[in-house]
């Protein structure tokens, strides 16, 4: 029993301090494409996509699902 007192005790600890969920303020962006040099992933859902003529540029080296910025091809 006290097992689960702890295993029950530890959930509610872990949900009390994980990080906040996006709000209106977050730099996703809800549908809408990303303009000349605003950041850009699309390896995260919803996606930080690029306008159209553009593309997302991650600098060489950067490790995977890493933030790039939005350029002109």
């Amino acid at each position: 029993m006290k097992f689960l007192a702890t295993i029950v005790l530890f959930t509610a600890t872990s949900l009390a301090t994980a990080a906040p969920g996006p709000d209106a303020n977050d730099e996703r962006s809800n549908g809408r494409c990303q303009a000349v040099g605003q950041r850009c992933n699309n390896s995260i859902h919803p996606a930080l996509a690029c306008c159209p003529q553009l593309t997302c540029y991650t600098p060489p080296g950067s490790p995977p699902g890493a933030y790039g910025y939005c350029r002109k091809n």
